[in-house]
């Protein structure tokens, strides 16, 4: 599975596709092969399921992440109808999920909030069913603050503790 479109902002247009083993197009996963994406990133867990971060069309844009199933449909039983939505700057700055990973049963991501100079970052746990995880920061949610660049790739450890990479387009 791999992503491809156009890279040139945050928000992308693209296509999540899919291959055979064979490296052919598997056209009965998605629409013909593949699923529109709106972001540069994606996770997938051990069940084949793949989680794919962007931002919602509201103004302004809240962050969210939706869940497909292992043939490119929407799992309606994560979140609410497949969508788990984020509003952690309670402003009206643009959010976009940038980073997420799915580990040991679990989906964590970090949310961009674009509030210039400097972007804004807030972490997130919740379970493969789209329940954030109330142990984790303050009801699923721990802020890092003011970030000097775009928070791309989040690493969680084996102890738990995760690290996030941040970078400027």
């Amino acid at each position: 599975t791999r992503l491809q479109g156009d890279w040139s902002s945050d928000v992308c247009s693209s296509d999540l596709v899919k291959a055979t083993a064979a490296g052919a197009l598997d056209s009965s996963f998605g629409s013909s092969g593949s699923v529109a994406a709106t972001s540069s990133a994606f996770a997938a867990d051990s069940t084949g399921a793949l989680y794919l971060p962007g931002q919602t069309s509201s103004t302004p844009a809240n962050a969210k992440v939706t869940k497909y199933t292992s043939a490119g449909v929407i799992d309606t039983t994560f979140g609410t109808n497949g969508v788990v939505e984020f509003n952690t700057s309670n402003s009206a700055s643009t959010e976009n999920v940038m980073a997420l990973t799915v580990s040991d049963g679990n989906v964590f991501g970090v949310v961009n909030v674009n509030s210039m100079p400097n972007p804004v970052g807030t972490a997130f746990k919740m379970s493969t069913d789209g329940v954030l995880d109330a142990s984790f920061g303050t009801a699923g949610l721990s802020s890092f603050g003011a970030l000097t660049d775009t928070v791309r790739n989040i690493l969680v450890l084996s102890d738990g503790r995760s690290e996030e990479h941040t970078s400027e387009l």
